[in-house]
């Protein structure tokens, strides 16, 4: 994932660690330099559910214990020291989605994308 490359897919099966493999390089990502940065999924409830309440939390605790973040649980993001935002958000309401337009992203990982 350190490479010119501007699209990257892992593929592996269930558990096997890609979703925080990319969360994690997401954060390091947002750390560098300030910028916004946006996780989707299809359904909100699978992205809060799977990402959003499980695997940021590992992540963070694992890969970056001594990390300042701001975690809004109103609209699903964190903001890291420098300014960075991440977002997690579904694709399944018109709402939800007008939120996200107009917005500049760095990264944008569609999770699950077969869906």
């Amino acid at each position: 994932m350190a490479s010119d490359a501007t699209n990257i897919m892992l593929y592996g099966g269930s558990r096997s660690g890609k979703s925080a493999i990319i969360q994690r390089n997401l954060i390091i990502r947002a750390s560098k330099e300030t910028s916004r940065h946006l996780i989707c999924r299809q359904h909100f409830n699978h992205i809060k559910t799977s990402l959003w309440l499980d695997t940021l939390p590992k992540v963070l605790k694992l890969a970056f214990p001594d990390l300042l973040y701001e975690m809004n649980k109103t609209d699903y993001y964190i903001t890291l020291p420098n300014g960075s935002e991440i977002w997690y958000s579904g694709l399944d309401n018109g709402d939800r989605v007008e939120k996200l337009l107009g917005k500049e992203y760095s990264s944008i990982w569609f999770n699950e994308c077969s869906q």
